[in-house]
């Protein structure tokens, strides 16, 4: 977890970029409201309470590394005892105060009780708030505070705020179980400057780096030169071969987008040469000869060719793999959209997605789960040898009641994705007790303020009738202790005020963000599209139905060790692959995988991908069979055990596999 923390000048400012930055949520803190002018003018009130502070702004920054997440809740929690932290810190002398002496230093026990204490008795003195920058980058929190304490008019010492704020951020990742990091002065590494942990969390991985680890896996299994090309512009990165004079290759570079455009619109692009990466690695000769890149003149030097100059187009005409996942999430996305919205089957469009009746549309007819029989106790001491047990299998019977039971597996998956689609999308469902808890506090709030408001008046009317304090030429007037009351009161009463309008202004806000939410919501619960979709769901969550997709969950768990079966033993056929053991076969010709037993007629296990998706055709297997599988796909995963004893182990097998 990176810190850190700075004090300045100017409240604005600070607060202006912190509130007011794109995706920015104020989570904690004592404050009240969130815009800038409200949160200023508190400011304003302690930073007057001590002018002689020339820098009463404390800004500190606590971001999390990319592979940690935390609630609001908890993330404000953290950034609390954070502030906290550093102010106990602040407060320390002596041999306590040396933070980077570990010696000295004081306890961890005893700083986390100081920073209890401080917490439930202290924190309330000083004005603060934390907000949230949840941004594509990196996920932190900014916590803007006035150095003055508003009882004390104190401010927080400064002079060590880098190595208290450092020290706060080790103990808070051990306290939050975070990953730990030692703390500058304790790594053996020389730690980040300041300058590059900035630039390191504004730009991500630099652009080199990300080079570098683009050719490595483009090049893992030697490709020829025009493929590595393709392939690192399918990466985004754009490969230009340049050639001399005399048709000799003068060298290659690299270039990628950095993310900005020209004035004409063109992405901007760091280019760097390949013995820039790695003169020992990523030059034209050693991608050859290090890498392993085929490079042959006369197959190669015109596809190459095509590539000098052309790095803008490369970078635009080939998507990067995110934007060609993001492209297939949005296909899938209209195509399951229109499935639901069109494509139904009679049963799920009308009434009788609840009665269920008979559509004269054909439907596929739905393959037939197994029924369960009892595990052998030792899987591995029959590995694939074992005379498979026999296996009752009755035909599943379709529920009249519910549609999707006669429903192929491909169209019930696609439902299935539908639903979860759309259970994305589902708008927050608000509270009720929420909105009238607003409500409630508004009528309170307007109640307070009427009270103060009469009060103001009356003490108003009373401070001017008490006319002009005495003097020499006001012998009879009144004391000027009194009338300095009474306006000391009249003041208070006007804060007091200020502040019920801005609790008011803010509940009201709140108010309003939740009828919105609850506007949101009810049109989305109302839409006829949501009421066929919520009648779907219910429909899957039917025993039947959660039954049949478990069986075909397991129909891939088969599918899948059955595959990486015949891709490690198997052997090429003109259509495909086939494996023969002493009790199984396994065949695979095109999208279709078909396991055999010895004395079964048909086929036990038959699965074809249809449209990625996997299908189940013949699922005849007894769990016998379904762990022998199961156990030969974990067997042959890499271990450190000898190849030549593991072969002889299976040549025992029921495949034969050695």
């Amino acid at each position: 977890m990176i810190a850190k923390t700075k004090a300045n000048k100017s409240f604005r400012g600070t607060t202006k970029y912190v509130v007011e930055k794109a995706q920015a949520s104020i989570i904690g803190g004592n404050m009240i409201g969130t815009e800038t002018d409200q949160l200023v003018a508190q400011f304003m009130i302690s930073k007057n309470l001590n002018p002689k502070v020339k820098e009463p702004c404390y800004h500190l920054m606590l971001s999390l590394p990319h592979s940690e997440t935390l609630s609001n809740e908890q993330f404000a929690s953290l950034g609390e005892r954070h502030f906290a932290t550093v102010v106990v810190l602040s407060q320390l002398t002596g041999e306590k105060a040396k933070l980077t002496n570990p010696d000295q230093r004081i306890s961890e026990d005893e700083l986390n009780s100081k920073v209890d204490k401080f917490l439930d008795d202290e924190i309330h003195q000083y004005s603060f708030f934390i907000a949230r920058h949840n941004d594509s980058d990196h996920d932190h929190i900014h916590i803007v505070a006035s150095r003055i304490n508003e009882i004390t008019t104190h401010a927080i010492k400064t002079w060590k705020q880098y190595p208290q704020s450092e020290w706060s951020a080790r103990l808070l990742e051990k306290k939050f179980g975070l990953e730990q990091i030692p703390c500058s002065w304790e790594s053996k590494t020389r730690a980040f400057t300041r300058s590059q942990r900035d630039r390191l969390e504004k730009d991500g991985l630099p652009g080199a780096e990300i080079m570098r680890l683009s050719i490595d896996e483009a090049a893992q299994d030697r490709p020829t030169m025009p493929v590595l090309i393709e392939r690192l512009a399918l990466r985004g990165i754009a490969a230009e071969v340049s050639y001399k004079n005399n048709g000799q290759v003068r060298g290659i570079r690299f270039s990628i987008n950095v993310g900005e455009v020209d004035s004409m619109g063109n992405p901007k692009l760091l280019t760097i040469t390949g013995g820039g990466l790695n003169r020992h690695k990523y030059s034209f000769p050693k991608l050859q000869s290090e890498l392993g890149i085929s490079y042959i003149p006369e197959r190669d030097d015109k596809a190459l060719r095509a590539t000098v100059g052309n790095a803008q187009k490369l970078l635009t005409a080939f998507p990067t793999e995110k934007q060609q996942k993001d492209k297939e999430e949005t296909a899938e996305l209209k195509r399951t959209e229109q499935l639901v919205q069109n494509d139904l089957p009679l049963e799920l469009t009308n009434s009788n997605l609840i009665e269920g009746e008979k559509s004269s549309q054909p439907i596929n007819q739905p393959y037939s789960p197994p029924q369960t029989s009892p595990i052998s106790p030792e899987p591995s001491s029959q590995l694939l040898n074992t005379p498979d047990g026999q296996s009752s299998q009755p035909s599943r019977t379709s529920s009249e009641s519910n549609p999707l039971s006669r429903l192929s597996d491909t169209e019930l998956l696609r439902y299935v994705r539908a639903v979860e689609q759309w259970q994305k999308n589902r708008p927050p469902e608000p509270r009720v007790e929420l909105g009238e808890s607003y409500q409630n506090r508004i009528e309170k709030l307007n109640r307070q303020k009427a009270n103060l408001e009469n009060r103001w008046r009356s003490e108003a009317l009373e401070l001017k009738q008490l006319g002009k304090p005495r003097s020499l030429l006001n012998p009879f007037g009144v004391k000027a202790e009194i009338i300095e009351e009474k306006q000391n009161s009249l003041l208070k009463t006007r804060a007091n005020l200020n502040n019920i309008k801005l609790q008011l202004d803010q509940t009201q806000k709140d108010l309003t963000h939740w009828q919105q939410k609850a506007r949101v919501y009810l049109a989305w619960s109302e839409n006829p599209h949501t009421k066929k979709m919520n009648e779907l769901a219910s429909l899957l969550n039917s025993p039947p139905i959660i039954k049949r997709l478990q069986d075909i969950e397991l129909g891939s768990t088969i599918h899948s060790a059955a595959s990486y079966i015949l891709e490690s033993k198997g052997t090429p056929t003109p259509e495909g692959r086939e494996l023969i053991g002493n009790v199984y076969r396994i065949s695979q010709t095109g999208e279709t995988l078909t396991i055999y037993h010895k004395e079964r007629p048909k086929p036990i296990y038959q699965a074809t991908i249809r449209e990625g998706i996997l299908s189940l055709d013949q699922f005849d297997m007894s769990e016998t069979d379904k762990q022998i599988i199961e156990g030969v796909a974990q067997y042959l995963q890499p271990t450190q055990e000898s190849e030549l004893h593991k072969s002889h182990q299976i040549k025992r097998g029921g495949l034969g596999l050695g």
